[in-house]
């Protein structure tokens, strides 16, 4: 048996004070993603279990960055069959970095 009292207990935890956006750096004070960013993630299937580790979250403040970022996952997850990225397979996001990207 577990005897129990009430008591006020004092801890120490971290608490998101700002988004930073994962390209140029720009910081928004806040613990929400401004409306006007954008957070996107990509992942592949291919290691069994270890796919999990595969998962990486992006915050975007602008479509510049977002090119940017897009171009850079694209480049990382090339090479896997499987992989997402923004919800679109690694073929259509491949599609798009050439077109965001053609001069």
């Amino acid at each position: 048996m577990y005897k129990k009292e009430t008591k006020e207990v004092k801890e120490q935890k971290q608490v998101v004070v700002a988004v930073v956006c994962d390209n140029c750096g720009k910081e928004h004070k806040g613990s929400e993603i401004p409306d006007e960013w954008h957070s996107f993630s990509g992942h592949h299937n291919e290691w069994g279990n270890d796919s999990i580790d595969s998962y990486e979250n992006y915050m975007v403040c602008s479509p510049k960055c977002y090119k940017e970022k897009l171009t850079e996952a694209v480049s990382e997850f090339d090479g896997y069959d499987s992989a997402e990225i923004d919800d679109m397979t690694i073929q259509f996001a491949n599609s798009l970095v050439e077109f965001l990207n053609a001069p």
